[in-house]
């Protein structure tokens, strides 16, 4: 289409037609004209069509590589803007514009050419009194969002706080969709206002409350981060009261429907638990090295005894031993039906927790295992063994990741404003609370070898 679209309209550039105006014909470029015709079914002209096909994934991914050798063609969105610009102030039949097509399908190019070619563009709004804003967040087009907040012309500002029909800004909508980096990239604007209330007299905050699952989900949730930032940079609460608030919108806890998903998560992380007792069981009596052999005291000892490493690697096994068999305890609790449904989550929680410190100590005893049976040889590889699986220990622990985002988001957003307390609380939280019950194995593992050798050395 993108290449064929310049030679045709090349073709038809002087070709005019005969429009019928009330009771006489006016002569129009053809071009014109078929820019402005609609489909019968959608009611979509050719710039919705080339709005949409922009944004498709892969398109001009070949000319973005190999611009010598693939050129990429003129865009057909600013071909058809040239041809005729009022196509750009045409909806279909869902009330929705070529802007808002383009934001829909995350087409960031097609909504610069759009905004530079027709800035009145940035205003318009759909059937639901929604701007192209409000489409790119509700399709989580982040790279349209990330435009509007961050690299959009000063002039087009006013469509940050702009309200659909039912008063929700693009933020609200960010809120309700519990997109957390569509969300950090509105809030870390400070020109977006965060007391805004839509008809229902919630703003973000009050959104962000209601949006929390009441019971049983996890809890780095990107909702409750979202909630924890609007805290975090001062979001106001609506006037509603609180009770009534959470009578009016937040639904009662379904007890039959979360110990279902209580006792069905509790059967896939046992199956988990299980298997990780298991290996490491079999690994505690099959010790890399082998035994010693003879008629002395020391037959049927490990050959590898005595070395840092190999003490590493009994203490990394038995804790992912103890983990995994505690966790697996936990999980029979929290699958029992018969249980209040406060105490079967709180079991679960542990388990979930315990079931994260044996992982990780099962992986160390892997690579400490391997490291004694490969040092002796290949003390290269031994080591890459090492940091590959160290570094592949930190999958899964996102929670400190997140929180570093939420108090960036603040810091751009509050700058010198920012409190002081509330960064060092944070950064409290984040580094010895939420690292240290993910970690706290590896203290165990790597730290009590060091303090045994050391107090032994002393005497």
């Amino acid at each position: 289409m993108h290449a064929a679209l310049p030679v045709l309209l090349e073709w038809l550039k002087d070709v005019t037609v005969d429009v019928q105006q009330g009771d006489r014909a006016i002569r129009v470029p053809l071009v014109s004209h078929l820019a402005q015709q609609r489909d019968h079914q959608t009611g979509s002209t050719p710039l919705h069509l080339a709005a949409s096909l922009e944004g498709w994934p892969y398109v001009g991914i070949l000319s973005k590589w190999f611009p010598d050798v693939w050129p990429r063609p003129k865009s057909a969105v600013a071909l058809l803007l040239e041809a005729n610009t009022c196509a750009a102030y045409q909806p279909d039949a869902e009330g929705l514009y070529p802007i808002h097509v383009a934001a829909l399908a995350d087409s960031l190019d097609v909504v610069r050419t759009m905004l530079q070619k027709c800035p009145d563009c940035a205003t318009l709004r759909d059937a639901k009194g929604r701007t192209f804003l409000h489409s790119a967040v509700e399709a989580e087009g982040y790279r349209v969002v990330e435009y509007v907040c961050r690299r959009m012309p000063k002039e087009f500002s006013s469509v940050l706080n702009m309200q659909d029909n039912n008063g929700d800004t693009a933020l609200h909508r960010a809120v309700h969709l519990g997109n957390l980096p569509v969300f950090n990239c509105l809030t870390r604007n400070p020109h977006v206002h965060l007391n805004i209330p839509n008809k229902y007299e919630l703003t973000p905050l009050d959104l962000s409350w209601i949006t929390v699952p009441s019971s049983f989900y996890y809890d780095s949730n990107p909702r409750g981060l979202i909630q924890l930032s609007l805290q975090f940079v001062g979001a106001p609460c609506g006037a509603s009261r609180p009770d009534l608030l959470s009578q009016k919108h937040i639904p009662k806890i379904d007890n039959g429907k979360v110990s279902a998903h209580l006792t069905n998560a509790s059967q896939m992380l046992g199956i988990v638990s299980v298997l990780v007792a298991t290996v490491t069981f079999a690994s505690a009596f099959t010790l890399p090295g082998g035994y010693q052999t003879g008629s002395d005291n020391a037959a049927g000892t490990p050959l590898l005894a005595g070395s840092y490493a190999f003490d590493a690697f009994i203490l990394s096994d038995t804790l992912a031993f103890i983990c995994s068999c505690m966790a697996t305890f936990s999980l029979i609790f929290a699958g029992v039906p018969a249980m209040d449904i406060s105490i079967r989550c709180r079991y679960f929680e542990i388990s979930a927790l315990l079931l994260r410190s044996s992982g990780r100590s099962f992986v160390v005893a892997f690579a400490l295992g391997l490291y004694l049976v490969l040092a002796p040889v290949a003390h290269t590889i031994a080591t890459a063994v090492c940091v590959i699986i160290f570094v592949s220990s930190l999958y899964g622990n996102s929670e400190a990741w997140q929180i570093l985002r939420v108090a960036d988001m603040a810091r751009a957003r509050l700058g010198t404003r920012m409190h002081v307390a509330w960064t060092l609380g944070l950064t409290f939280y984040n580094v010895f609370v939420n690292l240290f019950l993910n970690f706290w194995s590896f203290i165990i593992i790597f730290g009590l070898p060091a303090v045994i050798r050391k107090v032994h050395a002393r005497e």
